[in-house]
């Protein structure tokens, strides 16, 4: 898995799209679910997170290349897993107003600012939804950050299938990892940096773990 998506880095963005696909492709279920232990939880938990963050990235591609449709089922996942985080939450509006789902941004947007808990929303993702409630026909300066990037030219106007984007990562990165980009944007450092720590210490994969 790791080293899927450590290739993946410098690579164009279709054959990096590819890569981790191929990368999340050999997921399967909760990671070390065999073992047990406060160290194994910690691994666990950071695996999902780098996971995640895999997952968001390949996304990304997707909206921001106009497949906005294909992505939608898997951003729905993740961001049921994670109403509260930004990005997550970002890449999901877009993706909702690319393919005319406008009737459940809403109902999104309010379940993300409630799952916060009394926090304020982020600035820019309050932008990005206002953008899309007052109809504007290009998203492009407000989703430049959850879509990880600009979106490509032919997916600039709204409508089906019309690309707005988002950039993601896990909610934290372990204290002594590399520290991730803003909007939590994982590199290959990171994720080196995680499977060295997974496949130097006495942990040993679980056989569920998929790569």
């Amino acid at each position: 898995f790791a080293q899927l998506v450590g290739r993946a880095e410098g690579c164009d963005e279709e054959q990096r799209l590819a890569l981790l696909d191929e990368a999340l492709g050999l997921w399967r279920g909760e990671p070390l679910v065999d073992l047990d232990g406060v160290e194994v939880d910690g691994y666990r938990a950071e695996l999902s997170r780098l996971q995640l963050a895999v997952e968001v990235q390949a996304r990304q591609i997707d909206v921001r290349n106009g497949r906005s449709r294909k992505a939608l089922p898997r951003l729905e996942r993740a961001f049921r897993e994670q109403p509260g985080d930004t990005t997550i939450t970002g890449l999901y509006l877009c993706a909702l107003h690319a393919t005319g789902q406008r009737g459940y941004l809403a109902s999104a947007y309010d379940q993300h600012e409630e799952s916060l808990g009394g926090d304020y929303v982020d600035g820019r993702l309050k932008s990005l939804y206002t953008s899309i409630r007052r109809g504007a026909s290009d998203l492009s300066p407000h989703a430049e950050f959850f879509l990880g990037g600009p979106p490509a030219p032919e997916s600039r106007s709204p409508g089906e299938d019309a690309g707005e984007h988002l950039d993601p990562a896990p909610e934290s990165a372990p204290e002594s990892a590399p520290e991730a980009a803003p909007g939590h944007r994982w590199n290959a450092q990171n994720v080196n940096y995680i499977h060295s720590q997974l496949t130097t210490g006495t942990v040993v994969f679980g056989t569920n773990l998929g790569g």
